[in-house]
């Protein structure tokens, strides 16, 4: 994990909401993600407010595999895969996992689940899956809350670079 530190500038009043991809949001006091809903709610803001965000690591899980890879994408392991992964989760174990961003491509059957690419893997190496936490970050302006002039910066290919660009024309920066 690690903390993250934030800035917003204006004038006016603001609330941020943190939810993570398990629907479990920040709270901004105890500095840890919890069931119950919850916010940084109507803040003064007057020029800048700062705070910090303390993101935990992700969760990473271990299975021995049953049975050599020597093609192919599909593995199996000792135990059932649902329990110790999900799609998406990155896989290392091995010099060619570990070189590479290979992920799970799908859970095929209680215990075999595919690659998303090839990889030799011999058999009763232990691997490792690594969630990929993912976060919806949601900025309120309150009610008299004066933007900033949206001043929008793109990159070459004519995309939206978020970083560059500043200020806004909605209530709702997500």
């Amino acid at each position: 994990g690690e903390k993250r530190r934030f800035t917003i500038t204006g004038s006016g009043a603001f609330s941020l909401i943190i939810k993570n991809e398990s629907g479990y949001y920040y709270n901004f006091n105890t500095n840890k993600f919890q069931v119950a809903n919850t916010r940084l709610a109507n803040e003064a803001l007057k020029n800048t407010y700062s705070g910090n965000i303390s993101f935990p690591v992700a969760p990473t899980t271990t299975d021995t595999v049953d049975g050599a890879i020597t093609s192919g994408t599909s593995v199996t392991m000792d135990t059932a895969v649902s329990s110790t992964m999900e799609v998406g989760d990155r896989v290392t174990g091995n010099a060619a996992l570990n070189a590479t961003s290979v992920t799970v491509a799908s859970i095929d059957s209680t215990n075999v689940f595919s690659l998303s690419e090839a990889i030799a893997i011999s058999d009763g190496a232990t691997l490792s899956f690594t969630g990929s936490d993912q976060y919806d970050i949601l900025l309120f302006a309150e009610s008299g809350t004066k933007h900033a002039d949206y001043n929008e910066v793109r990159f070459a290919d004519g995309s939206i670079d978020i970083n560059s660009s500043t200020g806004s024309d909605s209530l709702l920066l997500k």
